[in-house]
């Protein structure tokens, strides 16, 4: 009888990143990072939105009309959107477990606020849309939950 041949596997040259998950780099740490700076930059983003907005800021398109109120109504939702977008990316740096929750609810709100505040600044809030969809994206891939210790 034949005897089936043996693979060998190569060994890894050195400084190549091995593929095992290790207690101090997690499985999707680099996606959570990602998420929580994309929150901030999102988060920052909606601040001068509203900033813009309160100040009467004539970079915005002539005539905008939006859905509910005027453009200063919306600045300061706007402009409060941002600082809870900022506190979930702060959230998420620190690992709170309740942190991706609230990011994920974060950046859909943004997002949609950023939905009806699009007439106003088409291409900004296109932009703004973009960086929630990615951050909601690394908000809810790899997810692992806690294992709490008795």
């Amino acid at each position: 009888m034949s005897q089936m041949p043996q693979i060998k596997t190569m060994p890894q040259p050195a400084g190549t990143p091995s593929d095992a998950v290790t207690p101090g780099r997690p499985r999707g740490g680099g996606w959570l990072l990602f998420a929580a700076i994309m929150l901030v930059m999102s988060g920052v983003f909606n601040v001068i939105d509203g900033l813009a907005a309160l100040a009467n800021s004539r970079f915005y398109v002539a005539g905008a009309v939006v859905i509910w109120s005027d453009l200063r109504t919306w600045g300061w939702i706007t402009l409060a959107l941002g600082i809870i977008t900022i506190l979930a990316g702060v959230a998420v740096m620190n690992r709170q477990s309740w942190g991706r929750w609230f990011g994920i609810v974060a950046a859909g709100l943004s997002a949609l606020g950023q939905m009806i505040f699009m007439s106003a600044y088409p291409w900004w809030s296109l932009l703004v849309i973009g960086l929630d969809i990615l951050v909601i994206y690394g908000l809810s891939t790899h997810w692992q939950r806690e294992i709490s210790e008795a």
